[in-house]
């Protein structure tokens, strides 16, 4: 279905240097196989860099170097033993005061929708309690914590509500009956 909207423009932030890291294609599940990207472009805000590696490995980037790791609809795709390691080497690599920003599948809705995993390649999908013990025994500080995708009439009846979900996009803090966790933490300093 083709969506509209607007976008309005925000102030856009110049960058030393942006690494997006993602599994070689060869190494993916066949859903999500696509060609490569250059190992660099160049933007207008600054230079763009591809690594093809797990994102358990790191190794890399020096201790405090980095400002800020996004993690967009990955973490669910580690095992939760390699989610341990990941948050350790985020955590090592931040700055003081570096964020980790994070989404991921709330395990409370999608368990709604079907029992078993609801992507073939996911590990595992956390519910908010324990994604937050994780962050937060990893030594993080929560700074915020949204839900998208807002399923409360689903959480509700225990029936998942396809038309209810894919209805309620945007931010919300009912974040423990949202499809999507959206958190933010900080390593302190």
């Amino acid at each position: 279905m083709p969506c509209t909207g607007s976008v309005t423009p925000t102030r856009s932030r110049r960058f030393e240097e942006l690494t997006i890291i993602d599994l070689h294609p060869d190494e993916r599940h066949v859903i999500y196989r696509a060609g490569l990207n250059p190992d660099r472009v160049e933007t207008d805000l600054g230079p763009v860099r591809y690594r093809y590696h797990s994102m358990t490995d790191l190794s890399a980037f020096d201790d405090d170097s980095v400002d800020l790791v996004y993690s967009g609809q990955s973490f669910e795709h580690v095992t939760p033993d390699d989610g341990q390691i990941v948050l350790k080497e985020v955590f090592r690599i931040l700055r003081p005061g570096g964020h980790l920003a994070l989404d991921t599948p709330n395990a409370r809705v999608t368990r709604i929708q079907q029992e078993g995993f609801i992507d073939p390649d996911h590990k595992v999908e956390y519910t908010y309690p324990e994604l937050r013990a994780l962050l937060t025994t990893a030594g993080f500080e929560i700074v915020t914590a949204k839900g998208l995708n807002l399923g409360e009439r689903t959480v509700e009846t225990g029936v998942f509500d396809a038309d209810e979900v894919a209805g309620h996009s945007g931010l919300f803090d009912e974040l423990e009956s949202c499809y999507i966790l959206c958190v933010v933490v900080r390593k302190p300093g």
